[in-house]
């Protein structure tokens, strides 16, 4: 059992394990152990030393990445979730997390002493410009966000009572999973899906010739400046935390407009718990201001948010997974 001392320099050493497991997962020694244990020597080729692949094998394995055995070095129950070819993968998070983003994390005091968007300065460009300008890189991200956002789609919709309702308008519903998930749990419902027109012209291909694409509408746009109308349930899972108060607000004021008064918003994102308990999101708040320019929110800033923006926060439903779902009505009268 480490002291607090120890403890407190294990969290300092932490960019030596994040680093370690970004080499490993570009190097697909996860998928090359996949048949069994292997030397150094047998995983390296002609591009990697062996000797030095050996030692972050040997460093990775004192932390229970891989196990170093007499044959060779092993997969364990946590290098499986390197393999590319795993069901539950996060290759794609090690593969990014400490390149991009850890750069961008580099400029965390600058970050802090100035609001300077420190993953342009790390990068080149600003978030969205720079996956757009790497499609390469875009794929991993792409990758990523399915691989660590994946198993929220059906626990939020097995959280939340859709038997009355008709349309579904999925607002930035990108590669439309929740919509397909969801008329497979309710039959009944209809969606529409908006989004970046060259987004919705590459989902409505993918929907093409499926039962699936009589049910769905996809319809192009900006939602900064309007939303289509004509739902009864319009939903955004992880849309708002991209963005900064005055941009959010702008978004849900689209969304306002286009909603009935007898409408219902769901915004599916985490919500931080004040106080010190440990919260993943914790974290990803400080991915979101170093990174996109957005942020984390309590169940407190979220209300402050949607009253500004013309709804009232009913209620926030957890999910089986880490995010919550936050019900929201129009504000009718005011």
């Amino acid at each position: 059992m480490l002291n607090e001392k120890g403890q407190l320099l294990q969290m300092i050493n932490g960019y030596m394990v994040s680093q370690a497991l970004r080499c490993v997962a570009e190097l697909d020694v996860a998928g090359k152990l996949d048949s069994g244990p292997k030397t150094a020597e047998q995983l390296a080729d002609s591009n990697i030393m062996p000797a030095a692949l050996y030692r972050v094998m040997r460093a990775l394995s004192s932390v229970g990445v891989f196990a170093e055995t007499p044959a060779g070095f092993e997969l364990t129950p946590l290098s499986n979730f390197l393999r590319r070819d795993h069901p539950e993968s996060i290759w794609s998070a090690a593969v990014m997390m400490p390149n991009e983003f850890g750069k961008a994390f580099d400029y965390l005091p600058t970050a802090v002493s100035s609001g300077e968007d420190t993953f342009k300065k790390a990068n080149g460009a600003v978030g969205w410009d720079y996956l757009v300008a790497n499609p390469d890189r875009g794929a991993i991200f792409d990758e990523m966000m399915q691989a660590l956002h994946g198993n929220e789609t059906e626990a939020f919709i097995d959280a939340y009572d859709f038997g009355e309702t008709k349309i579904v308008v999925d607002v930035g519903g990108g590669n439309g999973d929740v919509l397909a998930k969801l008329f497979d749990m309710h039959s009944h419902v209809k969606g529409i899906l908006f989004d970046r027109p060259d987004v919705t012209e590459r989902t409505a291909s993918a929907f093409e010739n499926t039962s699936k694409n009589e049910r769905c509408q996809f319809i192009g746009g900006d939602f900064f400046n309007a939303i289509p109308e004509g739902g009864d349930v319009y939903l955004m899972r992880h849309i708002i935390h991209d963005w900064s108060d005055s941009e959010a607000l702008k978004i849900l004021k689209s969304c306002r407009a286009a909603i009935a008064d007898t409408g219902r918003l769901l915004i599916v994102e985490g919500v931080i718990v004040p106080g010190n308990d440990p919260s993943p999101f914790k974290w990803l708040d400080l991915v979101m201001m170093l990174c996109w320019g957005g942020l984390e929110r309590t169940e407190a800033q979220y209300s402050v948010l949607l009253k500004d923006a013309g709804f009232d926060l009913i209620r926030v439903i957890p999910t089986k997974s880490d995010v919550s779902i936050i019900e929201c009505i129009p504000s009718v009268g005011e």
